[in-house]
């Protein structure tokens, strides 16, 4: 993004600068919400955190069922056709 508002005139200082730059030009719908997903991420990313892994581990586990069980169904109604 910081190319692009160089490319269009803007001069940005700061990320602050490019985020707020990017809402008004409705590229972004809230640099609030950007920020507060980057330090989310951030928190993540830095902090080593294995509730986070596990987290994903369930996540994973219920996508796994949720295809198990959607392939099951499906092939119930194949047999019934």
């Amino acid at each position: 993004m910081p190319a692009t508002c160089r490319l269009l005139g803007a001069q940005p200082k700061s990320l602050l600068d490019v985020l707020s730059y990017s809402e008004r030009m409705k590229w972004l719908d809230s640099a609030e919400e950007f920020i507060g997903a980057r330090k989310l991420r951030n928190l993540h990313v830095h902090e080593y955190m294995p509730g986070f892994l596990l987290s994903w581990g369930v996540i994973a586990f219920f996508l796994w069922l949720g295809i198990r069980q959607f392939r099951r169904m499906e092939k119930s109604f194949a047999d019934l056709i």
